[in-house]
């Protein structure tokens, strides 16, 4: 069956554990605790935020895509790496650095 012909659904869960602390669970997966970034009340700069999360999806979805046409076309990866910089605001979510 053709990748673009398949429908794929995931499920993830979220706990609330008190104050402003979170768990996310998908299955068997280790649980992801999750908190406000820094810059916000009861923000932790040592937990993941959803903005961090979301940084972070973005970067490993450009990259499993990038190690995919790769494999598709016969090409060795040598090395891969990324930094992004996000910054929400009340209508969109702008990634303004990728390297």
């Amino acid at each position: 069956m053709a990748l673009d012909a398949r429908i794929f659904t995931y499920e993830a869960e979220l706990e609330w554990r008190g104050g402003r602390h979170a768990e996310v669970t998908s299955g068997s997966r280790p649980a992801l605790a999750v908190m406000p970034p820094p810059d916000f009340p009861a923000g932790n700069e040592a937990s993941w935020s959803p903005e961090h999360l979301f940084l972070a999806s973005l970067q490993s979805c450009t990259m499993l895509s990038f190690v995919a046409h790769c494999a598709h076309n016969g090409l060795e990866m040598v090395s891969y790496r990324s930094a992004a910089t996000g910054s929400p605001s009340p209508r969109t979510i702008q990634v303004t650095e990728k390297t």
